[in-house]
């Protein structure tokens, strides 16, 4: 079994014993699938996916007790800082930590482009129907879902990545060819 399989079933076993959170049972969103606005919060205000229509967006969920998800987090930044100019914007979603546990790891995050969002509960990894981590999810400039990707190990991330940049390549304007001469005659 490979690890993050076992964090994965580990992530799933804590989720579902939060005190006082009821599991609902929620399909995850599938490819081409409108893909759930709800992201958490960040300072106190609410993290909203189509405040970002237009651009593409990775959708990072990641809990503290996750190495493989914590690991990630520095390669995700570095997607963010290379293609933002084109219209990428990664979701860096923590669920299920503490405000306090939270706090303390954002502390850590010197300076981020990614945004960071926080869900201390477990709404809205299940309205994404996340039950398995690392959890990643590719959604369109349109707010719809392109690819999904979960309980990833490390050796595949790099994949993903690339995977990410050809899609924000694909979504780049072309450039406009020049109209060919009128043919001269008379």
């Amino acid at each position: 079994m490979r690890v993050p399989l076992l964090l994965s079933a580990l992530l799933l076993a804590s989720l579902a014993a939060l005190p006082g959170v009821a599991r609902a049972v929620v399909a995850e969103p599938s490819r081409g699938d409108l893909a759930p606005t709800a992201l958490g919060e960040s300072g106190g205000k609410p993290v909203r996916l189509e405040d970002y229509r237009g651009k593409v967006v990775v959708v990072v969920f990641w809990k503290a007790s996750c190495e493989p998800c914590r690991d990630q987090l520095t390669a995700f930044e570095e997607l963010n800082r290379k293609y933002s100019a084109q219209g990428l914007q990664v979701i860096s979603v923590n669920i299920g930590d503490s405000n306090k546990d939270y706090g303390m790891i954002m502390r850590r995050v010197l300076s981020s482009t990614m945004v960071l969002a926080h869900d201390a509960g477990t709404a809205v990894a299940e309205a994404w129907g996340v039950e398995m981590l690392p959890n990643a999810w590719i959604v369109g400039p349109d707010g719809r879902v392109i690819a999904h990707h979960e309980g990833y190990a490390g050796d595949e991330l790099p994949g993903i990545l690339a995977k990410i940049g050809r899609i924000v390549a694909a979504q780049q304007p072309q450039p406009q060819q020049p109209a060919s001469p009128a043919p001269a005659g008379g």
